[in-house]
């Protein structure tokens, strides 16, 4: 065998190894790779920092410890009922929705929840698939606030358009089975709706206005399924709650 032509091959594959052209395209090639695989829960994460940062950042969700929001839910028949919400950072979520014939309660704690229907005969406990849907409202900043620090995870579940504005769905996934998907406005980066179990359940959120203590808050209120509108007419942040008498049933089944 020519002995030119085997120094000239093993030099041409010498240079293909040591070709630092060759090793920086391995390496540009694996963080493009890094990237593509990453970018999907990095802009999940991105996403829900802006909308933070809409309703104040999250110094501000952070200072509420309490909410109160009164206000008038009016049916689909037409029919007008008074509703009131109290939540409790890691101790009440409660909503009370009065009319003629009575009211409707509920209440969730971190471990228990009742409901009493209006001519319903006392307090029942919740069903477990409701009492862990309506935990994570416990939160008066809301479910996205801190939610890694909850344990939960947040996804990218591409691009809707909710009453004509572009939105993005955030699914949020929590440890004990939760699963809420926000559509979260492109521009305002505010909330427009949430759907639950697969989008059965839905609730719209609008006129976006802020309190004289710089909070943000929806003040119009749209059930999916019942058609149910509530109108905003008061909120309170941080005032006293009596958890004792609003914290528990009057009679627990």
């Amino acid at each position: 065998m020519n002995p030119m032509r085997i120094r000239f091959a093993r030099h041409r594959e010498t240079l293909a190894i040591m070709n630092p052209f060759r090793i920086r395209l391995t390496s540009s090639t694996a963080l493009a790779l890094t990237l593509f695989f990453t970018a999907h829960a990095q802009t999940a994460k991105e996403i829900v920092a802006k909308h933070i940062e809409a309703l104040g950042g999250k110094a501000k969700l952070q200072s509420i410890n309490s909410v109160f929001i009164e206000g008038v839910a009016t049916m689909a028949n037409g029919a007008a009922m008074d509703t009131k919400l109290w939540k409790v950072y890691d101790r009440l979520y409660r909503q009370e929705i009065s009319s003629g014939s009575g009211s409707t309660i509920t209440i969730v704690t971190p471990n228990r929840g009742w409901i009493s229907q209006a001519q319903g005969g006392g307090f029942k406990s919740l069903p477990s698939d409701q009492l862990r849907a309506l935990q994570p409202e416990i939160d008066p900043a809301g479910p996205l606030a801190d939610y890694d620090a909850k344990g939960c995870k947040v996804d990218l579940d591409g691009k809707d358009t909710i009453n004509g504005a572009p939105c993005y769905r955030i699914k949020l996934s929590c440890p004990m089975g939760q699963s809420v998907v926000y559509f979260i406005d492109i521009k305002t980066y505010y909330i427009l709706r949430e759907t639950r179990k697969g989008g059965s359940i839905s609730v719209d959120f609008s006129d976006y206005k802020t309190t004289p203590e710089g909070y943000v808050f929806p003040f119009t209120i749209l059930t999916g399924g019942a058609g149910e509108k509530i109108n905003v007419e008061k909120i309170e942040v941080n005032h006293n709650v009596d958890l004792d008498t609003l914290g528990k049933p009057r009679k627990a089944a």
